[in-house]
């Protein structure tokens, strides 16, 4: 979604019978640090342009590689009022101010309870909310697997930091061993590892003495090599992620997994664009392969859009929490989750009965998968909370989000071979696996919330039996059968379809169809599943899957039907008018009266003609299962 300052001549493409609409979002005065701004243009640029301004100022590199810098400046002058006027300087590629940015999720409770998120059996959330059971991620079948020897993959958490001292994390962080060499060595201040960061043991803490000194003898870098967490949000993210499983505390999702401490938050849980963006660069140079954000704002950062696409083509996995305001994120939009990213994950938050927690963000469009995030366990800092126990138990999106990063990570450790440097597919294989509720199908792109069982089952990695095929009168039958929709694999349909396919064995118990790959419109396609009485059984609300089994369906005959909707272009143009009656009979606005005549100007919205949906693609299946009674043995007699 693109937002713009003006809309005197805009236009939007819609799908009938809904009718689209953008929103411009102001950006306030305490949105950004003052008496600084963010520059992408050359050092020699913003010397002659600050010095004919008559500004004395100070730069800070934030991507050297890619000539970004924070520009700090003496002077009254606004940073938004600034920022617009270099921003019409065509030797700098953006201009903007230094947005602040704030933790998603707010520490409320001791703690009181376990992990229902890992495993829901019904019991009282911390809160004392009743659980419902079976509202978890379905951990239990990632236990299954977790004795294996899946492949190191290093989360980097994006936040307050991680106290890199706590029992349950300490040997879970990422350790630059060069550097921790270093240090035994007496070689303080030094770049051992020649990564352009010295002394950097566990990550980087990006906002301590950046405003006095930069760190470092021969290479000097702004901020600090200490990440450690001196607000516990960090570090119970961190928690989320990967807790060791050592029978004390708390358990992470991911026992494979090394944390990487990125702090750009300080500990009011406070901080700024500049910092996140030399994070992100950090994880991209160090070799993260995901990371987590649990922090939000209301500003479009271009800084920050670059460097997270910068991730992205590095082959990393973005994911953030969707926010804690209870807001529609496709109308009113909260970043980083609305970056248009593709690698990007936007993450809502549930409670222990599947539901959308009160507080959490939502979005058909921009919001992709439910997590919980209401009351969850994890770590704190051994001295940052009122407790004497260094667990809390804390709610937020927040919260939501790390479980995803590190669901994400799991995967990656376990079938690198098929996911490693694709972040793209391992959002499609996070979607695809959802366990999908009715409240999720109307808030979210997938329409459901994490299932790390089903995630895992996604390329068959848990060799378990079908549920389905428990019963041992039945036997599964597997054949190649070619079909595709009248459109696919051509995404830009040159006509309407409306079209049921008809799928039958003979003397089937039960019948599935394989999805090499689908892609829809999400929110006005028609994708549906009915059995050979019409009965409707499943429709599909996320916009695409690749190689996905379809619910088992009972009967001999699976019907599948695809229509894809109308799509209409609704332009605001300029019309004139003999008065302004006739302005107003016409639906006229922004009307303006013409010197020396009763003949006005006005803005009219005229309606093309329908055309087809450009975004409904169709589906093409390759093979089909179904279920059979098995022979009946007859042995002979002796």
């Amino acid at each position: 979604m693109r937002f713009f300052s003006t809309t005197a001549f805009s236009f939007f493409i819609i799908a009938n019978p809904m009718l689209g609409h953008t929103k411009t979002i102001p950006t306030t005065q305490n949105d950004f640090e003052q008496n600084a701004i963010i520059i992408k243009g050359s050092k020699k640029h913003i010397a002659e342009v600050l010095l004919e301004k008559g500004l004395a100022y100070k730069l800070e590199t934030i991507d050297s590689e890619d000539d970004i810098y924070l520009v700090r400046y003496q002077g009254k002058i606004n940073p938004n009022t600034l920022s617009k006027d270099l921003s019409t300087d065509q030797r700098f590629e953006f201009v903007e101010p230094n947005f602040r940015v704030h933790k998603e999720g707010t520490p409320k409770d001791p703690l009181l309870s376990f992990q229902w998120a890992l495993k829901n059996q019904g019991q009282d959330s911390p809160h004392g909310l009743p659980g419902i059971k079976g509202a978890d991620i379905n951990a239990k079948e990632l236990w299954k697997i977790e004795d294996g020897n899946p492949e190191e993959v290093i989360v980097a958490v994006l936040d307050t930091g991680i106290d890199y001292e706590h029992p349950d994390l300490k040997s879970m962080m990422w350790t630059n061993k060069a550097e921790l060499s270093g240090k035994e060595k007496g070689t303080k201040l030094e770049d051992d590892d020649g990564n352009g960061w010295p002394d950097d043991v566990y990550g980087w803490n990006f906002i301590s003495d950046t405003r006095t000194k930069p760190y470092g003898s021969k290479i000097k870098q702004l901020g600090h090599p200490d990440p450690m967490d001196d607000h516990s949000h960090g570090t119970h993210c961190a928690g989320i992620i990967a807790a060791k499983s050592n029978n004390i505390g708390s358990s992470g999702i991911a026992q494979n997994v090394k944390l990487m401490a990125l702090k750009f938050l300080d500990s009011s849980g406070r901080g700024h664009i500049d910092d996140a963006a030399r994070g992100v660069l950090y994880a991209i140079k160090n070799k993260a392969s995901v990371i987590s954000m649990s922090f939000g704002s209301t500003s479009f950062s271009k800084t920050m859009f670059y460097e997270l696409k910068k991730a992205e083509k590095a082959g990393l996995l973005l994911v953030a929490a969707a926010g804690n305001s209870s807001g529609n994120n496709d109308e009113k939009p909260h970043y980083p989750s609305n970056y248009e990213i593709d690698s990007l994950v936007s993450v809502a938050a549930t409670d222990n009965r599947d539901r959308l927690a009160l507080f959490s963000n939502y979005g058909r469009k921009t919001v992709h998968i439910g997590a919980p995030g209401v009351d969850i366990m994890s770590t704190i800092n051994e001295d940052g909370d009122i407790t004497t126990e260094p667990y809390h138990a804390y709610s937020g999106t927040s919260m939501a989000a790390p479980l995803v990063a590190g669901a994400a990570a799991v995967l990656l450790g376990h079938q690198s071979a098929v996911y490693k440097g694709k972040p793209l597919e391992v959002k499609k294989a996070l979607m695809a696996s959802v366990d999908k509720t009715e409240e999720m199908m109307a808030k979210v792109t997938s329409g459901g919330r994490l299932d790390i069982g089903k995630l895992l089952d996604y390329k068959n990695l848990i060799l378990t039996s079908d549920k389905a095929n428990k019963d041992a009168k039945y036997q599964i039958v597997e054949e190649q059968f070619e079909l595709k929709s009248y459109t696919y694999p051509n995404w830009y349909p040159v006509k309407l379809v409306d079209h049921v396919w008809t799928v039958s064995r003979q003397n089937a118990h039960e019948i599935r169809v394989f999805f090499e790959e689908f892609k829809i419109d999400y929110l006005f396609d028609l994708f549906a599943l009915y059995n050979k009485h019409y009965l409707h059984l499943s429709t599909y609300v996320k916009p695409f899957a690749v190689q996905e089994w379809s619910p088992w369906v009972k009967g001999d005959t699976l019907k599948i039907r695809f229509a894809n909707a109308t799509v209409q272009i609704i332009k605001k143009e300029l019309k004139e008018f003999a008065n302004a009656d006739e302005a107003r009979a016409a639906g006229g606005t922004q009307c303006k009266r013409l010197t020396g005549s009763n003949r006005v100007k006005c803005y009219v919205m005229k309606k093309y003609d329908p055309t087809p949906n450009h975004e409904s693609g169709g589906f093409s299946i390759s093979k089909l299962q179904y279920k059979q009674l098995k022979p009946i043995k007859v042995e002979e007699s002796k």
